[in-house]
C-alpha cells in the first residue's frame, strides 16, 4: 500500500516537471519569435504565449508548482531572466 502511494507520488511529480518544462520551452520558443519574426500574426501569437505561460509559470499556488519541493521563488525568477534575455 505504502509503495502505491510512493511511486504514485513520483509520476505525479514526473507530470508535474514535465509540465513546467513544458511551459519553459513554449515561452522561449515564443521570445524567439517575437525577436526574429515581423508577420503581425505570429507575432500576436507569440504575445500571447508569452502572457499566457508567463502567467502560469509565477503562479504558484498551481498544483503543478506545489506538488514540488521547490522554493517557489524560483518560478517568477526564471521568469523575469528569460523576459530579460530576450528584451528589446
Amino acid at each position: 500500500m505504502i509503495t502505491e502511494k510512493i511511486e504514485t507520488t513520483v509520476a505525479y511529480r514526473e507530470l508535474c516537471v514535465a509540465v513546467l518544462l513544458q511551459a519553459v520551452t513554449d515561452l522561449k520558443k515564443a521570445l524567439i519569435v517575437k525577436a526574429n519574426i515581423k508577420d503581425p500574426r505570429q507575432l500576436r501569437k507569440a504575445e500571447h504565449i508569452i502572457q499566457e505561460t508567463s502567467r502560469f509559470l509565477r503562479d504558484t499556488n498551481s498544483p503543478y508548482h506545489q506538488m514540488l519541493n521547490v522554493d517557489p521563488h524560483i518560478y517568477p525568477e526564471l521568469v523575469d531572466k528569460l523576459l530579460g534575455n530576450f528584451a528589446e
